[in-house]
């Protein structure tokens, strides 16, 4: 109990930093406007265009892409957010988007400080978003909620990282319709040290969550016993090829994008840490639970319309599915799937 208290007041901090990023990395560098998806989008690319990793054989010709791409026509899809990461949007201290006030100490407590200044700044008195409050719980909440499940492990504090990314990456996804390349970028860094580490440990026999993997059960054993530099690699292409192939059928038949790159490079680096069956099983519930909400987009005419369609974020529902991954482990799901859809069977047939 103690130490999911700790976890909740741990995570109220993160989610503090967490509103920080929202804010700032949606913002273009050199005009500081929010850039929303597709606002760079010059002309729609030809079809040749779309063959996986063209890029690495011909260089994109004027005006067909973004204008970015031809600035690296030799690198692979998913590894553009190397290059374009800029992680000093997140240096400058606290302030004020609109009069520059630099936050104090006692203006910066998660939560407490957005009910004391009655949700408005102390200097120009502009109203600071609620949204803000609710990232912070929901990261604290989150991290209470793992805490209480994995209690201080290793595998909390993978689990504590990737949340918090979610976190990040799930807001402006859901507002921007974009995912930043910081967000992702962190994530391929991270997730690669983490398998190198928890597999080492594991082969030397120090790793020291044994007791809790031998708790929980289910699929938790095999999936830290399995990290390694095969199964991680294999987490990862299994997580980019998905949605890239995805993608690419799905733009050839709409002729417009179908999916973000943001999208991709998120599973990509879910996979490095849950591992290819851990992946699939989380973009099968990730569409699973997008499948209504979208349908409840189309019916109450929301989201942005782009070229007869509407333009939905998926990256919200890739993170729900990989926390529910990361929480019951993906056997435990399959089976509960497989299960409900049984009942249901029988339910139908009178059996």
């Amino acid at each position: 109990m103690a130490f999911t208290l700790i976890a909740f007041g741990l995570g109220l901090v993160v989610g503090s930093f967490c509103t920080t990023a929202i804010e700032r990395l949606p913002l273009d560098d050199e005009f500081h406007y929010q850039l929303f998806a597709g606002e760079e989008d010059l002309e729609p690319p030809e079809w040749w265009m779309r063959i996986p990793f063209i890029w690495l054989f011909v260089k994109p010709p004027e005006g067909q892409l973004p204008h970015w791409y031809d600035r690296l026509p030799l690198l692979p899809y998913f590894l553009y957010a190397w290059k374009f990461s800029n992680f000093r949007k997140l240096l400058p201290p606290a302030h004020c988007p609109s009069c520059g006030h630099r936050l104090p100490w006692r203006e910066r407590l998660p939560v407490v400080s957005f009910f004391a200044l009655g949700g408005r700044c102390s200097s120009c008195r502009i109203k600071i978003p609620g949204r803000h409050v609710f990232v912070e719980l929901a990261t604290g909440l989150l991290f209470a909620l793992f805490a209480h499940r994995f209690g201080p492990s290793w595998l909390f504090a993978a689990w504590a990282f990737v949340i918090a990314t979610f976190v990040i990456g799930s807001v402006i996804d859901w507002r921007y319709q974009i995912i930043p390349d910081e967000v992702n970028s962190m994530g391929l860094v991270i997730g690669v040290l983490y398998c190198a580490v928890t597999w080492l440990g594991w082969s030397l026999g120090v790793a020291s969550d044994r007791r809790l993997l031998d708790r929980l059960g289910g699929d938790y054993p095999y999936l830290y016993s399995s990290f390694g530099p095969e199964s991680c690699a294999l987490g990862f292409l299994v997580g980019a090829g998905s949605l890239y192939l995805f993608a690419e059928i799905g733009g050839m038949l709409a002729r417009t994008d179908a999916m973000g790159g943001g999208d991709v490079k998120l599973a990509a680096y879910i996979g490095l840490f849950i591992g290819p069956a851990g992946i699939l099983t989380t973009l099968f519930y990730s569409a699973l639970i997008a499948a209504p909400c979208g349908i409840l987009v189309l019916l109450l005419g929301a989201g942005k319309k782009e070229r007869g369609f509407t333009k939905f974020a998926f990256g919200p529902y890739i993170a729900m599915g990989a926390l529910l991954v990361m929480y019951y482990g993906h056997t435990r799901l399959v089976n509960a799937y497989l299960a409900i859809n049984q009942a249901a069977w029988l339910w139908l047939t009178g059996w």
